[in-house]
């Protein structure tokens, strides 16, 4: 699951986007390959997916409101 936390403290300095690189999943992956999260998981926490990385990465976005609130569209 991801953490809001860090969302709120990068947008209370200024950020209105945080970026995540996760793995995409195709099969079995041994548990180190998973570390920086998938994307299905920053899918279900409100990240956008902005582009595909090859071979197995994504660049994925959230987007938020100066308030620090998210953004959806």
């Amino acid at each position: 699951m991801v953490d809001h936390e860090p969302v709120g403290w990068v947008a209370g300095r200024g950020a209105r986007t945080v970026e995540g690189y996760p793995v995409e999943v195709f099969g079995k992956r041994p548990g180190a390959d998973l570390y920086h999260g998938t994307v299905s998981t920053f899918a279900k926490a409100g990240f956008e997916l902005v582009e595909r990385r090859p071979p197995s990465r994504a660049l994925m976005r959230f987007r938020v409101s100066a308030d620090g609130n998210a953004v959806r569209r």
